[in-house]
């Protein structure tokens, strides 16, 4: 993505995977290598940019072999490319755009001068890699709803932009999918630290995948569990939360289920549940909603 400076000048994209001038670091300067010429110069074709993305050097010889999606038709079989080679790994952030990777406790930035002097709030690494990832990919957003505004040359990437609001609609689906399938294994697991252990004390609906390509699960049905083993759920959340949510109806079930992880929802303090996959699902919802394609 190019972008502009303060005199709307087209600078040279750094947003992600910055062009560099290291002298002697060519296979890292994330420059389009040319195989005939030798050349590093423009920018990096689709298989050298998937393989960067991991922070390996561009070297010809252990370039991928991939296919770049022509359009939404074509999304599914990048897919498969993808997982077939197992380009599937997390994504590296300080790799791609250094001033994500930059964080204090809980994924901020630093404060620097004229910031706080207060210590940042303790958190897990992957709960700082969360939030990294959460401000990652909502800055990038933010440009594409500038280029959105810009009449001369949003027509550039319209089309591009188009198979972006695919992606983002299945890859808020695939969330949305992922956290069904954990309230399902953070009911049934057996001694998983947090988890109910209720096994097979739980009624569920078999759910194909709204994705293509996507894995089919169980839900939850709240209704029918509730109905069938309101005395075991009563008793697996009030050993679960040490005493500190007690669930006397279907209402406080059902509250207790859907605001899992909201840090704003009712039992949220009592239940302390990682915020991380509900502030994630929050994004993708957001950026979902503000492309207009």
């Amino acid at each position: 993505m190019e972008t502009k400076d303060k005199k709307g000048k087209i600078i040279n994209q750094k947003e992600i995977l910055p062009y560099s001038e290291q002298k002697g670091q060519g296979e890292r300067n994330n420059r389009h290598l040319d195989e005939a010429t030798g050349k590093r110069e423009g920018s990096l074709h689709y298989n050298e940019f998937i393989h960067r993305l991991s922070g390996r050097p561009l070297v010809l010889e252990d370039l991928p072999s991939l296919t770049a999606p022509s359009g939404v038709d074509s999304l599914e079989h990048a897919a498969e490319e993808l997982v077939s080679k197992r380009l599937t790994e997390n994504l590296a952030l300080d790799q791609i755009n250094k001033d994500s990777g930059k964080s204090t406790g809980g994924g901020r930035k630093g404060a620097g001068r004229g910031g706080s002097s207060r210590p940042p709030t303790p958190a897990t690494p992957v709960s700082r890699d969360d939030a990294r990832y959460q401000r990652f990919f909502s800055g990038l957003n933010t440009q594409l709803e500038k280029w959105r505004g810009d009449s001369t040359n949003y027509p550039k990437i319209k089309d591009r932009d188009t198979v972006m609001k695919t992606l983002n609609d299945r890859i808020h689906n695939l969330r949305i999918e992922d956290g069904h399938r954990f309230i399902y294994e953070h009911f049934t697991k057996e001694n998983k630290k947090g988890a109910l252990g209720l096994k097979d004390k739980v009624m569920t609906d078999y759910k194909v995948s709204l994705v293509p390509g996507g894995p089919d699960y169980q839900r939850l049905n709240l209704g029918e569990t509730w109905a069938y083993y309101e005395d075991d759920i009563k008793k697996a959340i009030d050993r679960e939360t040490g005493g500190k949510v007690k669930i006397a109806s279907y209402k406080d079930f059902e509250d207790w289920v859907t605001d899992y992880g909201n840090p704003d929802g009712r039992f949220a303090k009592e239940t302390a549940a990682n915020p991380s996959h509900f502030k994630t699902l929050q994004m993708w919802k957001a950026i979902k909603q503000s492309n207009p394609c």
